[in-house]
């Protein structure tokens, strides 16, 4: 158990490789929060594994009860982090990974908690247009043509926040280079929540 647990967001425009990097950190010592949708799993999904897959009336619910940190709707579907998947584990002290849209990164910052908004390491990963295309046509059971043009025309409101975060990270495919600029900068922030008193 770490002294001071971590939370780690990977946001940015799709197909920039969040994934990917959930999954490093996730087999690297971060325990990966799993968020809600009502979105359909895609062919290699599966329920509890990647999302919470659920119905419109059943996630809407879980915001009135107050069950998530954050929510959002992207692209005609709700996304949203349960504050089950996040709380419990980082008040074992345990550091945790998850991938949200700028938007729901950007309102994780802002939760209530000081503990968790000190803990919070949003790192915006950014890609460019020509291999996010190509990413996205490479996916298991490819992408819609519609579905294609959606993402973009959503890609550029997402590359509008990117000025609001202060870590920003370029995986333009040598993943190695890109796991060790956020090494560098998970290790400058353990240096710096180290140095404030608790």
């Amino acid at each position: 158990m770490s002294k001071h647990p971590h939370i780690l967001i990977f946001t940015g425009p799709f197909a920039s490789g969040k994934t990917d990097l959930v999954k490093h950190y996730a087999e690297n010592g971060f325990n990966r929060a799993i968020t809600a949708t009502t979105r359909p799993p895609r062919p290699d999904e599966e329920d509890g594994k990647d999302y919470y897959f659920q119905t419109r009336t059943a996630f809407e619910n879980m915001g009135v009860c107050g069950e998530l940190v954050e929510s959002i709707a992207v692209n005609g579907h709700c996304y949203g982090t349960p504050r089950s998947s996040v709380l419990s584990p980082f008040y074992n002290r345990q550091s945790i990974v998850l991938s949200l849209d700028p938007c729901g990164a950007l309102h994780f910052q802002d939760y209530g908690d000081e503990d968790i908004r000190r803990a919070v390491i949003a790192v915006y990963v950014d890609v460019g247009f020509a291999l996010a295309t190509k990413r996205a046509r490479e996916r298991p059971g490819g992408m819609p043509f519609d579905e294609l043009k959606r993402r973009f025309a959503t890609r550029k409101q997402e590359e509008r926040l990117k000025p609001e975060f202060r870590h920003i990270v370029h995986n333009d495919g040598a993943f190695a280079a890109t796991v060790s600029a956020i090494d560098r900068i998970i290790e400058i922030r353990r240096q710096e929540v180290a140095l404030v008193p608790a």
